[in-house]
């Protein structure tokens, strides 16, 4: 992705809007994949969830077929048992819900309408859909109750659609039912899209086993680090876990024996977002999507090719004025420093024009300040893969263009 340089669209004060355009490589089917995420499998078909869109894909991989087009973002695509419908979390009219479409793709359908509490980085999507319970509703975790936050409540909701019901589950994070779905594998807390490695405080998950007649709990797993979305599968119940090593790995619980085994040796990332259909399991690792075959014991990586027309790759101007995070005035008070998507600016407190002065492909700048003298702008950057303090010459020829020099 390049970038070209800012341009004023206007005259007038430092007000005025920034623009940066956006450059693209034609359209074509992604060869390899990655990106891909919320996995879920059903027999012979996986979906998932890539550019804010829903996909299938064989099992064995290949090409994907796009099942959603909206403008919102579409996550969490959890099968029926029956294979026929794919149930989700979308933000296709604004507030986070819980939507249903059939799994050989269709017009879908909205099924919550209870404005969402939080969509952000830090707490992840509200209305999250964790999958079906047995009578065959829409089990999905909700910020509506008193509590919020890390302790979500689980509701249920019938695909066809009706006033959503308190599911009888004290709290949930993550819900997976027993075959006999007499019991459930849960988290009492939600904390997956916390990006804290190695996390061994108060908000660290555990595994536990609800009995859904008596709402008695079993705690199975106690590390003090990490063990989260609990898979149930025949007579063991599968999760991700720290607990041997910096990375999370899928581990086993046997029912019978209460012993954990490690059964993925992934080293290099984390495994998340693993979701299990009635003998196979996926999940994500490193951006792509691996099915793990318990008869087998280890996980395959999918090739998946998208035939993609790469409508957010497209060249295009894109305002950047919105996006401005950081701001220094040059000594002499005729410019000033913004950084805004990635890219630092320089703009006229009154005549001149905008100018990008990095214009970098792929690096994030930030936290551009000016030297005493005017001449340079030092910023950090992670063009060297670390995010590292760079200074750069200022160049007052609007006709010049910028280079980095080592510091």
């Amino acid at each position: 992705m390049k970038r070209s340089p800012a341009r004023r669209t206007a005259a007038g004060p430092v007000t005025a809007a920034l623009a940066a355009l956006l450059c693209a490589a034609p359209a074509r089917a992604v060869e390899d994949a990655r990106l891909l995420r919320f996995p879920d499998v059903h027999g012979d078909t996986i979906a998932f969830s890539r550019g804010g869109d829903l996909w299938t894909v064989p099992a064995s991989g290949g090409q994907a077929r796009r099942l959603t087009s909206g403008d919102g973002i579409e996550v969490f695509p959890r099968f029926s048992p029956d294979g026929r419908w794919i149930a989700y979390t979308a933000t296709t009219d604004g507030s986070a819900d819980v939507w249903v479409i059939p799994a050989a793709g269709g017009e879908p359908r909205r099924l919550t309408w209870y404005p969402a509490r939080d969509n952000s980085d830090r707490m992840g999507f509200d209305n999250v859909v964790l999958g079906w319970t047995p009578d065959g509703r829409i089990l999905f975790r909700s910020q509506r109750g008193p509590i919020g936050g890390f302790v979500g409540e689980p509701w249920a909701v019938s695909p066809e659609g009706g006033p959503a019901e308190r599911y009888p589950i004290v709290e949930a994070g993550h819900v997976s039912f027993s075959p006999d779905g007499k019991r459930a594998a849960i988290t009492r807390i939600f904390r997956d899209f916390r990006q804290w490695k190695r996390y061994q405080g108060g908000m660290a998950q555990d595994v536990w086993l609800y009995d859904l007649a008596s709402h008695g709990v079993e705690r199975v797993t106690d590390w003090r680090g990490t063990d989260t979305q609990p898979m149930w599968v025949g007579d063991a119940v599968y999760y991700l876990s720290d607990r041997d090593g910096w990375k999370l790995n899928l581990w086993r619980y046997d029912l019978a024996t209460r012993q954990s085994t490690r059964v993925t040796d992934f080293t290099e990332f984390d495994c998340k977002w693993a979701q299990a259909g009635k003998d196979r399991l996926v999940l994500e690792n490193g951006g792509w999507i691996w099915l793990f075959d318990p008869r087998e014991g280890k996980a395959r990586k999918l090739t998946v090719q998208l035939p993609d027309d790469a409508r957010f790759a497209r060249r295009r101007w894109v305002p950047v004025a919105e996006q401005i995070a950081d701001a220094s005035l040059a000594p002499d008070g005729k410019r000033v420093a913004f950084t805004a998507r990635g890219d630092v600016f320089t703009v006229p407190a009154e005549h001149g024009d905008v100018r990008n002065v990095t214009r970098s492909s792929g690096v994030r700048e930030r936290n551009a300040t000016w030297s005493p003298d005017g001449r340079w702008l030092a910023y950090f950057s992670d063009a060297s893969g670390e995010r590292q303090p760079w200074p750069q010459r200022h160049y007052r020829d609007a006709t010049s263009t910028a280079r980095k020099v080592k510091g």
